[in-house]
């Protein structure tokens, strides 16, 4: 196979995947900043929960993700109780895993209540925390990540501005006389051909 008919897939994939990246992150953009309006009067929460029943006692594992005024928060939980579910979690929460077997989704929306901030957490891009314990009533862990919405926001805004940027210089390249508009290389000598990238009058 021909290495040009070769390179020229490659250019083409390659172009493709950075067209569908650059849709992407619009899309994300998007949603962001609908998310961000949106937190400011409506909380959305999923919770993915389980509680299994292990010897004389009950494992259970929960994952939150929800969004807040200031950010998106995903939360994680594991806890192991002695004497089944007394003390580890209220029979509103069994009765959603089915009375203590497997896993279920939950979905559920609430009026938001902005959280106070004193340490000025609230323009870091990121918080995170963590934390063990051993009982009375039950022993496990807790973790909790925050990502800031103007964080995410400026991630998903940065594909689309620099190939708005690299396409502005593109455009006043093809406006410079005597330059390759592909690689910027002095088309002086061989007006017909790129030397170093190969690129033709014409071609796109």
């Amino acid at each position: 196979m021909p290495r040009r008919r070769i390179r020229h897939w490659t250019r083409q994939g390659g172009r493709r995947a950075l067209t569908a990246a650059i849709v992407a992150s619009r899309l994300i953009f998007l949603a962001t900043c609908v998310l961000w309006v949106r937190s400011h009067w409506q909380s959305d929460q999923v919770l993915r929960q389980t509680i299994r029943r292990d010897g004389d006692g009950a494992a259970i594992a929960r994952v939150l993700l929800k969004t807040e005024p200031g950010g998106i928060f995903l939360a994680g939980q594991r806890l192991y109780a002695e004497g089944g579910f007394v003390g580890a979690v209220t029979r509103r929460e069994a009765d959603l895993t089915g009375g203590g077997g497997g896993a279920r989704w939950v979905y559920e929306s609430e009026p938001a209540t902005p959280r106070e901030r004193t340490d000025g957490a609230g323009w870091r891009p990121i918080s995170w925390e963590s934390q063990a314990f051993q009982g009375p009533p039950y022993d496990g862990y807790i973790w909790a990540v925050e990502v800031r919405y103007w964080a995410v926001a400026v991630l998903a805004a940065l594909g689309p501005v620099v190939r708005g940027v690299r396409h502005a210089r593109r455009r006043a390249r093809e406006r410079t006389p005597g330059l390759c508009p592909a690689c910027t290389y002095d088309l002086r000598a061989t007006p017909d051909r790129c030397p170093e990238c190969g690129w033709r009058p014409g071609a796109r």
